[in-house]
């Protein structure tokens, strides 16, 4: 019994530390502002994709939707822009997007998160 509640813990340990590395492995998001058109005027979506700029840009061309995670909206609040989840915005909505790239009609890759100093 001793050992088998030894080799059980050890198979645990190396479980956890398994799953760890995959999910420190995960690249880190690049931020995108994308423009749409919609309508008469133009609409921002800020998010996030695994991609690089390049290969972002090239999924444009490439499939007929691109996908946007993380979603934020940019709000003036007191004469300062600021940046919320989508869920504050729409709750019934996950913050998560898939864009028709035949829609798209600029894209700004930023720093980082937006709002985030």
């Amino acid at each position: 019994m001793y050992n088998s509640a030894k080799i059980a813990l050890l198979l645990g340990s190396l479980f956890l530390g398994c799953f760890n590395i995959a999910l420190s492995s995960e690249p880190a998001p690049h931020w995108y502002e994308v423009t749409i058109q919609h309508g008469a005027k133009p609409f921002e979506f800020y998010g996030s994709s695994p991609l690089k700029p390049e290969e972002f840009i090239k999924s444009l061309s490439t499939k007929n939707f691109v996908y946007l995670e993380n979603l934020m909206f940019r709000q003036k609040i007191d004469g300062e822009m600021v940046y919320k989840n989508w869920k504050e915005w729409d709750q019934l909505k996950k913050e998560h997007i898939y864009l028709n790239s035949s829609n798209v009609i600029a894209v700004h890759p930023l720093e980082g998160k937006p709002g985030v100093k």
